[in-house]
């Protein structure tokens, strides 16, 4: 709700929403990175390079990428929140898709485990896990092909970090343990 409410004063007025967040706060960063997200050909600055380097970076990989480890474009922190410009860089549109579509089938399969489980509990864990990887995929894709501001949430079993890495092993272990406590048998009834 407070995260749509601030898109809509973005858009209503972006002049009074950036003057707002200026206005000595310690939010200036953010509005640099709006500003930069909104048009980055006018800052060419530290706040929208990264964004610009990101776009060039993706479009250089082409259909099938340069090779691995083959990088032409530099981007700083590549390993970390910009990872999925790596993988368009190195693999291409291919390699890019194979991604999304690893994490489409990922978010799926842990649906159907929310679906298929008789526990609540269990159900609420998935389906909360689901929205967090649905989140920071969506969220660190987009902001690689500037479709969102640049936030530096890492993409999931993908970006360099030990921290987010546990977090998303132990968040699957917890959706295996769900899965595992279902009692299903080969010839069970529907009633």
């Amino acid at each position: 709700m407070i995260i749509a409410s601030l898109f809509m004063l973005y858009f209503a007025n972006p002049d009074t929403f950036i003057s707002f967040i200026e206005d000595e706060t310690s939010f200036d960063h953010v509005a640099d990175r709006i500003k930069a997200w909104d048009n980055p050909h006018l800052y060419t600055d530290g706040a929208a390079m990264q964004s610009i380097k990101s776009m060039l970076a993706i479009g250089s990989g082409q259909l099938s990428g340069k090779g691995s480890m083959n990088y032409q474009v530099w981007i700083p922190e590549r390993h970390t929140d910009m990872i999925f410009t790596a993988v368009a860089e190195q693999f291409g549109f291919v390699g890019a898709s194979i991604l999304v579509v690893l994490y489409f089938l990922m978010i799926y399969r842990i649906i159907q485990i929310a679906l298929e489980t008789k526990d609540p509990f269990g159900t609420y864990l998935a389906v909360g896990i689901v929205g967090m990887f649905t989140y920071q995929i969506f969220q660190n894709i987009g902001m690689s092909v500037q479709l969102l501001p640049l936030t530096g949430l890492p993409l999931p079993f993908m970006s360099y970090g030990g921290t987010s890495l546990l977090v998303y092993m132990a968040a699957i272990g917890l959706i295996l343990n769900v899965r595992s406590r279902q009692k299903s048998f080969m010839f069970e009834s529907e009633n």
